[in-house]
């Protein structure tokens, strides 16, 4: 079986359920990040989930690891970044290709990548069987907004050139 490793402040930044809890407090996003990974149905692939969160010693009060709602949560050391221990873990592990690494940061999924993980997009997590809806990953490349408006604006003019809308 494979184990998943998630970006954590990277997932809770992309998924709108996850930030919204940012209003509330940094803890309670990661106890919402923790409990979508126990509850979430795609993790029946894998034997093992991980978050990588950025750490600070005042917050783990020296503690580097901890379960939330049963989930193995790993905070980076204080000058250490949750991108570098997540590819740390990868580069480190004994077969890299039975690790999946859910980020959107290109830094951490290029790294990954080239130590021989698996990578999704954040947006694999937000669908409940663990399957992205688009195969290609078309939807998965980073587009600046105005370029993605441009692009949506040409398509609206194409379509209504045609007579389709």
């Amino acid at each position: 079986m494979k184990k998943i490793i998630v970006d954590g402040y990277n997932a809770i930044h992309k998924i709108p359920e996850m930030s919204n809890e940012l209003d509330k407090s940094l803890s309670a996003a990661r106890t919402a990040l923790a409990m979508h990974m126990a509850s979430w149905r795609g993790k029946g692939m894998y034997s093992r989930a991980l978050i990588a969160f950025d750490g600070q010693d005042s917050v783990m009060k020296g503690s580097s690891q901890v379960k939330l709602c049963g989930i193995d949560c790993v905070f980076a050391r204080t000058r250490e970044k949750a991108d570098n221990l997540i590819i740390r873990m990868v580069r480190d592990a004994k077969d890299a290709s039975k690790i999946t690494v859910v980020s959107d940061d290109n830094y951490v999924r290029n790294n990954s990548r080239a130590h021989g993980a698996e990578v999704k997009s954040v947006a694999f997590l937000r669908s409940p069987t663990g399957k992205q809806n688009n195969p290609s990953g078309a939807a998965n490349k980073n587009i600046a907004t105005e370029r993605a408006q441009a692009i949506t604006d040409e398509y609206e003019e194409y379509l209504r050139a045609k007579g389709k809308i």
